[in-house]
């Protein structure tokens, strides 16, 4: 399956994909607002593999995504368009250093912003991002999202974001 933006395409995720994803989870900088920490190599397959049992789950909307550019076919991140519950869907991405104040993470919240506007079942989104990362903050703020809560998640406090559709 391939989406695509204006910048952008996005493709689910397959078991071939573990190299991209390895490069995004051990990259220090792109973690520290993650998990707090780069991932070992272990650690990404484990956590890979269960993005590829979610992706098998819903093979047709719903996933893990490979970011690319479309003008060069690079790697330029992630994207995380996955449920939490029956009428909410959270949305999530990972984006290289060397894109970073490109507006890429907008445009990504964005398309799927938009994309979930097709799928009858989910009426919120939910961006979690970490308190004291206002770079996250704004990239939801600017697609519209609003603060909803403060939660953890694996014992790490998060904020989460909400777009009702």
């Amino acid at each position: 399956m391939e989406l695509t933006s204006s910048r952008l395409i996005f493709v689910k995720m397959k078991s071939h994909d573990f190299h991209y994803y390895l490069q995004l989870n051990t990259n220090e900088e792109v973690m520290r607002h993650i998990t707090g920490r780069a991932l070992s190599e272990s650690e990404a397959k484990t956590r890979f593999e269960n993005n590829l049992r979610i992706n098998n789950e819903h093979p047709e909307t719903m996933g893990f995504f490979i970011v690319k550019e479309k003008s060069t076919d690079h790697l330029i991140g992630l994207a995380k368009f996955t449920f939490l519950n029956d009428s909410q869907a959270e949305i999530g991405y990972s984006v290289l250093p060397a894109y970073w104040g490109k507006n890429i993470a907008t445009e990504i919240v964005a398309f799927f912003t938009d994309y979930a506007r097709n799928i009858p079942e989910i009426k919120e989104l939910i961006g979690i991002v970490e308190p004291d990362h206002p770079a996250s903050i704004r990239v939801l703020t600017k697609n519209n999202y609003t603060f909803y809560r403060n939660a953890l998640k694996e014992k790490t406090n998060v904020v989460h974001y909400r777009y009702i559709l």
